[in-house]
């Protein structure tokens, strides 16, 4: 798992700046042309999907606790410091859903979260623009962040605070996974960015099925207010949703 995450990250520049346009037109590498894929171009151009090599990609991201039973929050609300000494999940915490958080006092900061055997299975970088990040935490799992002069990283068993209240039929979701079902009613719903959304990076949607299976989408922002950038999908109880963005998501029922 370390090694795809390896990769992955030594990917991201090139499928940052290519991953709305693979495959629309033939593209040269040196005196080789890149043949167009028909298919990706169709699939991207319809929901913004992202399929074949690029999909199998950015599914290296994707480690098996996100497939598992959802959980509830853990309810304690004191935030607990993450450091370079691993936090351990039944022991120091107990098993259940937590939001991870930037410490204000600090840029940035890097989760890492390991497995009961020390193994990496995820990480994820927080900053000012994707502060937050919400994961259900199971029994033996370590959390650990990069060191500071402060604590990088806060955790709590609450959800993430501070996000705008949304009309009813609107939820709003910072990073993290999401169970269809759990925190968010199966149905037909808009996917968008903040109006005038246009930071840098990339902002993806992962559709998690129960049979391990999973669909990618790419979320683009403009700082047009007038453009239309969302997408439309339809989700299933027992699907799980994975978002990974610079910003806030979100979701409109139809």
């Amino acid at each position: 798992m370390q090694k795809k995450l390896l990769v992955l990250l030594s990917l991201l520049p090139l499928l940052t700046a290519c991953s709305s346009f693979t495959g629309v037109i033939n593209q040269r590498y040196g005196a080789r042309v890149i043949e167009t894929n028909e298919e990706a171009v169709t699939a991207y151009k319809k929901s913004h999907e992202i399929i074949g090599e690029e999909k199998e990609i950015l599914g290296a991201v994707l480690p098996e606790f996100f497939f598992q039973e959802p959980l509830d929050f853990s309810g304690e609300e004191k935030p607990r410091s993450l450091s370079t000494e691993p936090l351990i999940v039944g022991k120091d915490v107990p098993e259940g859903r937590y939001t991870v958080s930037k410490n204000e006092i600090m840029q940035s900061g890097y989760l890492t979260v390991l497995d009961a055997e020390g193994e990496v299975v995820y990480r994820h970088f927080l900053d000012f623009s994707k502060n937050a990040v919400e994961l259900n935490l199971y029994e033996g799992m370590q959390l650990k962040a990069n060191d500071g002069y402060q604590p990088r990283l806060l955790m709590t068993g609450v959800p993430a605070v501070g996000m705008t209240p949304l009309e009813e039929g609107q939820y709003q979701f910072v990073n993290g996974v999401f169970h269809v079902g759990e925190q968010i009613e199966p149905g037909e719903y808009v996917f968008s960015l903040p109006a005038g959304y246009h930071t840098s990076g990339v902002n993806y949607v992962y559709v998690l099925e129960t049979d391990g299976s999973f669909r990618v989408f790419e979320m683009t922002g403009d700082m047009r207010d007038w453009m239309d950038t969302s997408i439309r999908l339809t989700l299933e109880a027992g699907q799980v949703l994975y978002v990974a963005t610079n910003s806030s998501l979100t979701l409109t029922r139809q």
